[in-house]
């Protein structure tokens, strides 16, 4: 009786025969490929989050004002990990 593949098998059996279906497409069918981009180009607009990502943000501005809160928070945090440590 076979045993079943784990998990971590089948993910990259599954992106393997992405990838070769990949593959065939860029090799053999670009002409579609190109197809199907200029569709979703329509359906799928880049502009706005490339617009989000290159616009500056200041938050330095914003940490400073929380940093008392943010201090304290990174404190607390070192002392529990220090005491969790030394107990375990």
């Amino acid at each position: 009786m076979a045993t079943p593949l784990p998990t971590y098998k089948i993910t990259v059996l599954s992106l393997a025969i992405l990838n070769l279906f990949l593959a065939a497409l860029f090799l053999f069918w670009s002409n579609s490929l190109v197809r199907v981009n200029q569709v979703l180009k329509k359906w799928i607009s880049t502009e706005k989050f490339e617009k989000a990502l290159n616009s500056a943000r200041d938050i330095d501005s914003q940490l400073m004002g929380m940093r008392i809160i943010t201090g304290s928070v990174c404190i607390i945090l070192a002392v529990i990990f220090i005491f969790l440590y030394f107990k375990y």
